[in-house]
């Protein structure tokens, strides 16, 4: 009984941690059990929807990269106009369901069309660019930290963080302290970037790489998006650490600072 009480304890603080909680009211649902289901229904439709755009390619000039540009084109529109660009008009209509509308209609369409640029490279093939000796150690070694540093952020910012909730609830945010941003501007945006290169890097053709630059090209410009924004709130401040940090790949002298992070092994008190 006393196992069963510490190990409920211990999964509540967890989930907590992870805000699972917070994200789960905000996105409607009955039980906190359904954010990991949300979730694994939105990749299995990112995977749907890699798997059927061979159809769309044929019918495209310039086929796969024509298409990925498109994708990422409707993705920055759906999120700059209209997850983010109807944030105050949805609190008005909506108050505390604001979240719940934007998501359903914006934010997770999104999030499928997210998942599909990093997939997509694994489903196109073509002849080799690069040595496998060359490309396979560091196609591992990319997906390998992209997965590392994805866990680290979940827990050092939550769930709800990496959902965007506080767009919507600003009121309701607070301050994350994580030394992944000493080495790293944007580490879920890095996070992605890893694993689109990782990916691509095992399929190791033309067209594997062609649409993972695509993709990369769209986080850069969501980035500068998002960073304008905070150049507004926090001036000279932001400035100066954006002109120091990197926004996706940390420097090659931090990478063992770095890694000693990514596996816990740091004794920061900073998460």
């Amino acid at each position: 009984m006393g196992i069963d009480i510490a190990t409920r304890q211990r999964s509540k603080r967890i989930m907590d941690q992870l805000e699972v909680p917070l994200l789960t009211d905000k996105l409607g649902l009955p039980h906190s059990g359904f954010v990991p289901v949300t979730i694994a229904a939105a990749v299995v439709l990112s995977l749907a929807v890699t798997a059927g755009l061979p159809a769309l390619d044929a019918q495209l000039p310039g086929g796969a990269i024509t298409t990925q540009v498109l994708i990422e084109v409707v993705w920055l529109l759906i999120m700059s106009y209209g997850f983010m660009g109807r944030r105050q008009a949805y609190r008005e209509r909506y108050g505390e369901r604001a979240y719940l509308h934007a998501a359903v209609r914006f934010f997770l369409p999104a999030a499928i069309l997210m998942l599909e640029g990093i997939l997509r490279p694994a489903f196109l093939s073509g002849p080799a660019l690069i040595s496998p000796v060359v490309v396979v150690p560091v196609g591992l070694f990319s997906i390998v930290q992209g997965v590392l540093l994805g866990r680290r952020a979940i827990v050092s910012f939550g769930l709800a963080r990496a959902a965007l909730v506080y767009s919507y609830f600003p009121e309701d945010d607070h301050l994350v302290q994580s030394r992944l941003y000493a080495y790293l501007r944007h580490p879920l945006y890095a996070m992605m970037a890893h694993l689109v290169i990782g990916v691509a890097l095992l399929s190791n053709n033309a067209l594997a790489f062609g649409c993972a630059l695509v993709y990369l090209a769209k986080l850069a410009v969501w980035c500068w998006l998002e960073e304008k924004e905070l150049q507004e709130r926090f001036g000279y401040r932001y400035q100066a650490y954006r002109q120091q940090t990197p926004a996706f790949f940390p420097r090659l002298r931090d990478l063992p600072a770095f890694w000693r992070i990514l596996i816990g092994a740091s004794r920061t008190p900073l998460r």
